[in-house]
């Protein structure tokens, strides 16, 4: 698993840091991005599990995970968002942060959350990409994973593979720093 970088801010930060590890893989025309989060203070707030997950917006005002997938070489892209109470969202830009549209080939994004009795948590999100229009025949991909932390002393941490900004940004091209090959 790849370490999430904590976005080093002029916020004050908590004594014991929060440590997240994630990966993904390409099965067929699945991406799967599994995070691994150790909260050995329990600082981060998590939402309310729900019973009937479904799709919403504005995630990120809350503890979420995020994944951003482009085309090598072309402008547009697309964010997954996914919250461990087990709403989704997904999202296609034209280019950078323009032209957001909701991706509507996406119908549900199956969201696993298991804590464990370690303060560990794991959260695995499946993502069909099989109606997004990305050829199958070895395109060359690349994409960031990313974390929203809502904490219990009211500050937010942001954590990413890279961060390409002075200010938190995962729309940042420069931080798609893992390649995949669909």
């Amino acid at each position: 698993m790849l370490l999430l970088k904590k976005f080093i801010d002029q916020q004050p930060s908590l004594a014991e840091p929060v440590s997240i590890h994630a990966n993904i893989k390409v099965e067929d025309a699945q991406l799967i991005a599994t995070y691994q989060v150790k909260d050995k203070l329990n600082q981060i707030i998590w939402p309310e599990t729900l019973n009937k997950p479904e799709r919403r917006n504005a995630l990120w005002k809350t503890t979420c995970m995020e994944l951003f997938l482009a085309i090598a070489e072309q402008p547009g892209y697309w964010e997954f968002n996914f919250s461990p109470n087990g709403h989704w969202n997904a999202y296609h830009f034209h280019d950078y942060r323009q032209r957001m549209q909701t991706e509507l080939q996406i119908k549900h994004i199956p969201i696993v959350f298991n804590r464990q009795q370690n303060n560990e948590t794991i959260i695995t999100a499946t993502i069909d990409i099989s109606k997004l229009p990305i050829p199958r025949k070895q395109t060359s991909c690349i994409a960031s994973l990313t974390t929203v932390l809502m904490l219990i002393d009211g500050n937010f941490e942001y954590h990413a593979l890279s961060h390409a900004n002075t200010k938190p940004d995962f729309h940042n091209r420069n931080s798609f720093t893992l390649k995949l090959h669909l």
